[in-house]
C-alpha cells in the first residue's frame, strides 16, 4: 500500500529554517513527504476573517492536531470569522 504524504498547517510565530529542520527530520524518520505551510499568528487571524479557503476547509474537516487543542483552534477560526461578519454588518 502507497502511504500519502503529511499536509502540515504550522501556525505561530516560528523560525521557517528551524520548522524545515523539523519537517526534514520526521519525513526521514516516517518515509512520507511533508507539505507543510507557516503562517504567523497575525497571517492566521487574517485568513481567518479573509475566510481562506484552507481555514474553511480544517474547519469542515477532521484533523489531527500535533500541539494544540482541536476545539481551540476551530474557536479561534469562527471568532475571526463572526468578528469579520460584525464589522461588514
Amino acid at each position: 500500500m502507497e502511504s500519502s504524504d503529511v499536509d502540515l498547517l504550522v501556525i505561530g510565530n516560528l523560525n521557517e529554517e528551524n520548522v524545515l529542520k523539523a519537517v526534514s527530520k520526521v519525513e526521514k524518520d516516517v518515509g512520507r513527504e511533508v507539505n507543510y505551510i507557516l503562517w504567523s499568528n497575525e497571517e492566521f487571524s487574517k485568513r481567518a476573517i479573509s475566510r481562506h479557503h484552507l481555514v474553511a476547509e480544517i474547519v469542515r474537516n477532521p484533523i489531527l492536531m500535533l500541539v494544540g487543542n482541536e476545539d481551540e483552534f476551530r474557536r479561534a477560526a469562527e471568532k475571526r470569522n463572526n468578528e469579520e461578519a460584525k464589522a461588514q454588518s
